[in-house]
């Protein structure tokens, strides 16, 4: 079971992306922040000029080895959705984990 949302991202979007195409987990919360297909936050150049000494980065882009194209471009979505509200985060309800735990009381 993977509790996400939009802050699952970089390499737990890798994780949901390899666990979703190879169908071997239940995905609960939001759909994740993470790139389906790969993202650009692994590698990158650091080029440095050399009059100016102004550093800037060049990020080199990889590729997740899945097939699924209906998920160019977004994340992992999630086979139960939750929603929550303003309100739980000053309660500090974590509405996905609620709703996991009901899904596992089920399987018993």
């Amino acid at each position: 079971m993977n509790l996400q949302n939009g802050g699952t991202f970089s390499t737990s979007s890798d994780f949901a992306t390899i666990t979703h195409a190879n169908d071997r987990g239940v995905f609960v919360g939001e759909a994740n922040g993470g790139g389906y297909f790969g993202n650009n936050s692994a590698l990158m150049y650091d080029i440095r000029l050399p009059h100016s000494e102004i550093t800037y980065y060049i990020p080199i882009r990889y590729y997740t080895s899945v097939t699924n194209t209906d998920l160019i471009g977004r994340g992992v979505p999630a086979d139960y959705e939750t929603v929550t509200s303003y309100q739980d985060h000053l309660d500090d309800k974590d509405i996905s984990m609620i709703k996991a735990k009901q899904i596992l009381s089920l399987k018993k």
